[in-house]
């Protein structure tokens, strides 16, 4: 199996479907992966069974935003405790975006992160994939879904994205999730993030 995600962004799935009230074995059934698997927090699986398994929980929480709601999740849970409390100690939403490039081949080895700029409450962020490899709309709301939490983990809101250009084809999408302000079938995702002050 290639060595392209890291399984704590399976273990962070697995944890989501649990608090929704899905039977966790449903997401494991026909896999190559195990339960045993996922427990493993160095251990590293192949795009293509992230993508089947995340395809199977959308099934099982069949909301429209699961995807991003999920990319949420998963930074929140991966920063909660000591980890959290030290970085809103030590850095701030800036200097995190400014770090995601290096940050994500900790959890992946298939998208590459480059942040164009970083200011007090805004952002500028692209996402290529690695060839072979391309970027589904689902795969985008879910890097969204990431890249937004971001603001969240030092108490204030999440960041507003607004995306100029998306890697996803436009014929792969249905007409409800088109934006007409972005520009489908680019070569990366071009992300511009913003976020409010601090919640009291």
């Amino acid at each position: 199996m290639k060595q392209e995600i890291r399984t704590k962004m399976l273990q962070h799935m697995y944890n989501y479907l649990e608090e929704k009230g899905v039977n966790k074995r449903q997401i494991l059934e026909g896999q190559t992966i195990t339960a045993a698997d996922l427990s493993q927090d160095d251990k590293w699986v192949d795009k293509l069974t992230l993508d089947k398994l995340m395809t199977r929980a959308a099934q099982l929480v069949p909301v429209p935003d699961f995807f991003y709601q999920l990319g949420v999740y998963s930074v929140l849970e991966e920063t909660k405790g000591f980890r959290g409390k030290i970085l809103r100690l030590t850095e701030t939403p800036a200097l995190v975006y400014h770090e995601v490039a290096i940050l994500s081949f900790l959890y992946t080895k298939v998208y590459l992160f480059n942040v164009l700029r970083t200011e007090k409450r805004s952002a500028e962020i692209e996402v290529g994939p690695v060839a072979p490899h391309r970027i589904s709309f689902d795969n985008c709301q879910y890097i969204k879904g990431l890249l937004a939490a971001v603001p969240q983990i030092f108490h204030y809101g999440l960041a507003n994205i607004e995306e100029t250009h998306c890697a996803a084809p436009e014929s792969s999408l249905k007409p409800e999730q088109i934006n007409p302000k972005t520009r489908y079938g680019s070569s990366k995702c071009h992300y511009h993030l913003s976020w409010p002050g601090k919640n009291n």
